[in-house]
């Protein structure tokens, strides 16, 4: 899953260990479809978009991951090199946490505060942090408006940011990445990024527009 607004990760690949590449070319604000792997421990080889004059691509970065047998995490990649939030590689397993409609969400915006998610003015997460990465919380199934505040006393009522439509399946769990930047007049440019969880996870990019 690549929420990443860095400009210079376009696209990116991912290898583990020496292996071959097991996504090539990820585009910005889109996830590949699932992937069998082998379990166990692994180091995950961030690479950026390839040289036209070699073909190789350079590494940005390389972190440690364990993935358990059976399981069907996401590998969720946001943020960018030298930025609030930085550049992160994040291993997500399946939440198990119910099963009515639910979802994490991950605050990827860069040179953004903390920000509160709202549905109309009812909070879905609050002061949320620069990279952090809600507790799984109780989501409306069908169409709605995500809404983005600068955190505030009163919830939902600081400056609003941004908005996104989605539709939401009944029972499914999902991860919302917040992925974008500030841009003229405290308005943001970028997109939510919103996949569901399973073994047949599928992901949408959904734009932030202005309220």
């Amino acid at each position: 899953m690549h929420a990443s607004p860095d400009p210079g990760l376009s696209t990116f690949s991912i290898r583990l260990d020496d292996a071959s590449p097991i996504v090539t070319d990820l585009a910005a604000s889109t996830a590949s479809g699932s992937i069998e792997v082998a379990s166990g421990a692994h180091a995950l080889h961030l690479l950026g978009v390839a040289s036209v004059e070699t073909g190789e691509a350079p590494e940005v970065m390389v972190t440690d991951i364990t993935l358990a047998e059976g399981a069907h995490p996401i590998v969720l990649v946001y943020g960018e090199p030298s930025a609030e939030p930085p550049l992160v590689v994040s291993v997500l397993d399946e939440d198990a946490s119910g099963t009515g409609t639910r979802a994490r969400l991950v605050h990827g915006l860069v040179g953004v505060g903390a920000v509160d998610v709202c549905v109309g003015t009812s909070p879905i997460a609050t002061g949320l942090a620069p990279g952090a990465i809600s507790q799984s919380t109780p989501m409306t199934e069908g169409s709605i408006a995500i809404a983005l505040h600068a955190a505030n006393d009163t919830a939902c009522h600081g400056r609003a940011l941004g908005v996104a439509h989605v539709t939401l399946v009944a029972g499914t769990s999902y991860v919302v990445a917040l992925s974008g930047r500030n841009a003229r007049r405290g308005h943001l440019t970028g997109s939510i990024v919103v996949c569901s969880e399973g073994a047949s996870a599928t992901c949408e990019n959904l734009t932030i527009g202005a309220r």
